[in-house]
């Protein structure tokens, strides 16, 4: 039995998943734009392409801000200019709007022309980025068709400049410095082959005497880490270094140790009646259906003991008991610290969004966002058919996540603080809102 919860004012969301450069080349990276877990938002959409680097192509870019591409995890190795090389395919002349690290005032407008759609063209311009993998390039056009990508070239510049001969390369750290509200997994790779990287995390300048990383290091307080590198017959590296900052802002949540999982960068949407086809509160795994599930309808209080139900891809398939073929198995509780609540599976999500659109994109489906390995979690609102269906797709847009930013606890603790205001009151048609 399928979900799918359509919301009209939702739009997408965009999956994301870290890129490999498919080529190292006198410090210039190729990236792909069909790659699996690229931007892939709206209209935009992979196609074959028989003159393209990998023999496809996106297209399908434009006639509206929601239908774009956008090319994620970028590697910097330090802060500053790079050239980017646009690989595009277009018979006649169009344009793109480009945004640099999701931000729509960062980048230029490219108007360009080309007689081909099998061979590519290409034009090439800079960009600012920050030392780590967390730099974006994204394509729109707002009021038009845009060209199709092939790839993009991104060439070490100002920031970009490789060590000098005989030194080992600067360590980048991913994510670079951000904030985060319970923990931070933060990982640190070296280009140089066989380097042995060593960090320190109270604020002195790391030596071999150091740690030696051996592996993603788990951040869940205010520090900064900095890192170098070693190479046999290379001098060190220059220091690397970045900041995580623990909010105050993240709501409830005393903490997840095992067997408790911290599950980061969660897409989180809401549903309810109004949404379901056909509308109701029906769920996809029942407990009367012999599911290790609570309810036989979408419900709910928020505590331990009644989590309210939530939805997710795909998690039922082969008796809700595969762990490749969803996100969580069925009957999964969760916490969400943000709304101080706990959460069960009981319901599969093929289609929501944010009606904004979330940061870094939108698809609206649960299953394309698992399948480009990104989380996307999809609430039950507390709806019961009896409010006015406008107000519940406004109390859904407000509570959507900017993007896939939540934090979620996998298996939690009983104890964790529970919030008992309604997400959505039926009865007077207000909507909670977070701390």
């Amino acid at each position: 039995m399928s979900r799918f919860h359509y919301g009209a004012g939702r739009l997408a969301m965009l999956a994301i998943l870290l890129l490999t450069p498919l080529a190292l080349l006198h410090a210039q990276t190729v990236y792909e734009a069909d790659a699996k877990g690229n931007a892939i938002e709206g209209t935009a959409t992979k196609a074959s392409c028989s003159g393209c680097l990998d023999g496809e192509e996106v297209t399908g870019i434009g006639n509206g801000s929601s239908n774009y591409l956008r090319i994620k995890n970028i590697t910097a190795a330090t802060s500053g200019t790079y050239t980017i090389q646009v690989f595009y395919l277009i018979n006649g002349s169009s344009s793109f709007t480009i945004e640099i690290n999701d931000s729509s005032s960062s980048g230029p407008t490219l108007n360009l022309t080309g007689t081909s759609t099998s061979k590519p063209a290409s034009t090439s311009f800079t960009a600012t980025f920050t030392a780590g993998s967390s730099n974006s390039v994204g394509f729109f056009n707002a009021s038009k068709a845009a060209p199709a990508v092939d790839h993009i070239v991104v060439t070490a510049g100002s920031g970009g400049t490789p060590p000098p001969p005989g030194q080992t390369a600067t360590p980048v750290l991913s994510p670079g410095s951000e904030s985060f509200t319970s923990s931070a997994s933060v990982t640190i790779s070296d280009s140089t082959s066989g380097a042995t990287i060593y960090y320190t995390t109270n604020g002195s300048t790391p030596t071999t005497s150091s740690t030696k990383y051996s592996g993603a290091i788990t951040v869940t307080a205010t520090e900064t880490i900095e890192a170098i590198a070693t190479a046999s017959g290379d001098t060190n590296s220059a220091v690397a270094s970045a900041t995580y900052t623990l909010s105050s802002s993240g709501g409830g949540g005393t903490g997840c140790t095992s067997p408790c999982k911290t599950l980061n960068d969660v897409y989180t949407t809401l549903y309810g009646w109004p949404d379901n086809s056909p509308p109701g509160n029906a769920i996809a795994y029942p407990k009367s259906g012999g599911y290790p599930t609570i309810h036989n309808a979408a419900g709910g209080s928020g505590t331990f003991a009644d989590p309210f139900t939530f939805a997710t891809a795909a998690s039922g398939d082969n008796g809700g008991q595969d762990p490749t073929s969803g996100e969580e198995p069925v009957g999964q509780v969760v916490y969400y610290p943000k709304f101080q609540k706990y959460f069960i599976l009981e319901d599969e999500c093929s289609g929501s969004g944010g009606s904004t659109g979330p940061s870094p994109g939108d698809s609206g489906n649960c299953e394309k966002d698992w399948n480009s390995g990104v989380y996307h979690f999809d609430l039950w609102l507390q709806s019961n058919g009896s409010e006015n269906s406008d107000d519940v797709e406004n109390c859904e847009n407000d509570l959507t996540s900017n993007g896939n930013t939540e934090t979620f606890y996998i298996g939690p603790p009983s104890g964790e603080t529970v919030n008992t205001t309604p997400l959505y009151n039926a009865s007077t048609g207000v909507c909670w809102s977070p701390s």
